[in-house]
This record gives C-alpha cells, structure tokens and sequence, in this order.
C-alpha cells in the first residue's frame, strides 16, 4: 500500500471572503457601494486573483478594508496572503534563450537612399552656385534727360485760365472747393453723468485671495487605512499606515479623509486636537472632511 497525502482542503482567502459576504446578505454591488471599493477589485480578492489588483501594498489595504468590513480576523487573513505571495517563485530571466538575430537587408536600404540623395542635392547645388552671375548694365549719367511729350506746351499750362481762349482751346475751371463740414450739435445726456466720467479710467477687479493652507496631523495606535486628499483633489496619501506612526500634510483646505480603522486614529487641524464624530463612521471605516476651522462634516 503506498502512502498517500491528504489533499489541503481549507478554503482559500477569497472562499472565506466570499461565504462571509453571502452569510452577511450583501452582493458584490451592495458591498463595493458600502465599503467604496471597486466592484471588479472585490470581484478579484473572491476569486484569489491577487495579481490582477496592482502591487502587494494596494492589495493589503483591500483585502484590510474589506475583511473588516465583513468581520473577519484581519491579521489573520493577511498572515495568510502574505505567506501566499512569498511562496510564489519568480522566473529567472536570465536562463531565458534568446532568439538568435537574423541580418535584415531591408534596414540598410533607408539609409543608402538617403546618402544617394544627399550627394544628388550637393551635385546640383554646386552646379547651381559656379554659373556667374551676369553685372548690371551701367547707367549714363551724363545723358540729357529728356521730358515725356505729353501734348501741351509748358507755358500754356503755367497760364491762367481765361475767356479769351481762341477756338479750339479748351477753359481750365478751377476745381471746387471742398464743402464746410457739417457740425451736428450733440445729445444732451439723460443719465446725468458728464463726459469726464465716461471716459475715466477703469479700477483692476480685484484679485481672489490664495487658499489658506491647513495642516493636518494623523497619529495612529494600530494598523490603518489611510487616504489623504486636499481641496483640489489632489492625493497627499494612499497607503497602510502602521501602528505608532505620525503621518503630517499640508494643503489648501478643506481635506477629505478616509479611515479604515477609525478607532486607532488621532485628528489635529493647526495644532487643535479634532474628534471624529460617531455619525461618520461605518463600523471601523470612516469619511469624513476637515475644514480649517477645525469642523469635521461628512465626505461627500
């Protein structure tokens, strides 16, 4: 009789995830919508299609938020990922073959055609530039200049018009005189404000005043969630925070917050210690937004 070993029938990390979901009464939509995650993320953690959810840091913080938000022993969980994902050997690359070059023909002839050209370009601008280049033709100043005969005499013209003028000669009329320009006499204003205030000049509207900057300070007892964004939108964190650690930002507020073990976490806005109200959280997860003034309201 040969000895045979038994087969690990323990479920996987997504089995439990998902018979907790179920057990919980929730489907994969509700659950992304309650706990903010994407449905296609929690649709892989079920599936135990870790590498399809980005770097082990982003996979620790959904597997975190997601296993407390359906009960389950978080360490536990991600004891179990983690001796998952260091069991997994990485390819050697270096015992790879490689695939023997082969000389394509065809990549010298680009270049053959552009040295042809080139020497096809030069041949004829140096044709062009050896032909000489044919002088000006030299002008005679000492020649008479002679007037265009336009038919009248010089003298006639230099005459004044008159009368008298014999047959055949035709009277030059003075040309008119242009007429007096019409003045049209202005409007009396109705709006009762004079020229002088029309045309005074215009004041710069003013400038808006920059955000005022807000500081906020995070310190935590025990393994969290963190997300940090400030008015604009922008991440300042997205990561696990440890426990004992003070993660400090800086930003234009109001700064939205999300926790994933609120329980843990400590607020200061300015160096004003802050409470987070118990209408905030969900459980351990909470968002909420930090004002400058130091009120709390709930993240939209």
């Amino acid at each position: 009789m040969s000895d045979s070993v038994p087969a690990d029938t323990s479920p996987t990390i997504g089995q439990r995830l998902a018979a907790a979901r179920e057990r919980l009464g929730h489907s994969v939509v509700a659950a992304a919508d309650k706990t903010r995650l994407d449905p296609a993320v929690i649709a892989g953690l079920e599936a135990d299609r870790f590498e399809t959810l980005g770097p082990p840091v982003y996979v620790r913080g959904h597997l975190r938020m997601y296993a407390e938000f359906l009960e389950l022993p978080t360490a536990e969980l991600l004891a179990d990922y983690q001796q998952l994902s260091s069991a997994g050997a990485r390819p050697d690359l270096t015992r790879i073959a490689k695939a023997e070059r082969q000389t394509d023909p065809r990549k010298w002839l680009g270049p053959v055609l552009a040295a042809l050209l080139a020497v096809v370009l030069a041949a004829v601008a140096w044709w062009v530039l050896r032909k000489p280049v044919a002088a000006p033709a030299a002008v005679d100043m000492s020649a008479p200049v002679v007037a265009p005969d336009i038919g009248v005499p010089l003298e006639q013209l230099n005459q004044p018009a008159t009368g008298s003028e014999g047959p055949g000669s035709a009277a030059v009329e003075p040309a008119p005189a242009p007429p007096d320009p019409v003045v049209t006499p202005a409007e009396p204003s109705t709006s009762g404000t004079s020229n002088s205030t029309a045309n005074a000049p215009r004041t710069a509207p003013p400038v808006a005043a920059p955000a005022r900057t807000t500081e906020l300070r995070l310190s935590l007892s025990a393994d969290s969630w963190v997300e940090v964004y400030d008015a604009g939108g922008r991440r300042l964190y997205h990561d696990v925070a440890t426990a004992g650690s003070v993660q400090s930002f800086r930003g234009p507020g109001p700064m939205r917050i999300v926790l994933g073990n609120a329980d843990a976490a400590s607020l200061a806005v300015d160096g004003r210690p802050i409470d987070i109200p118990a209408e905030l959280r969900r459980g351990k997860l909470a968002r909420l937004m930090v004002n400058p003034s130091g009120t709390v309201t709930r993240a939209r």
